[in-house]
């Protein structure tokens, strides 16, 4: 069972957050910036990953775990 959830929004630094969720596994997340417009970008993205596959795209800049839990 799969579930998938589209939200839009803003992190602090205006960058998309893109990649694994930290301390999650199996659990990816992709959305900030202009998400109608990164969809099939984030979808290509999401794919690779989940594949277990590197993406194209570095992901450095967009990693979600540049914002450690306090």
């Amino acid at each position: 069972m799969t579930s998938t959830v589209g939200t839009t929004t803003v992190t602090p630094d205006q960058l998309p957050l893109v990649g694994p969720v930290p301390g999650q596994p199996g659990a990816f997340v992709a959305t900030g910036g202009s998400a109608f417009t990164l969809g099939p970008s984030f979808a290509q993205v999401l794919a690779a990953l989940i594949s277990g596959q590197q993406p194209d795209t570095d992901l450095k800049a967009f990693d979600p775990a540049r914002y450690g839990r306090k």
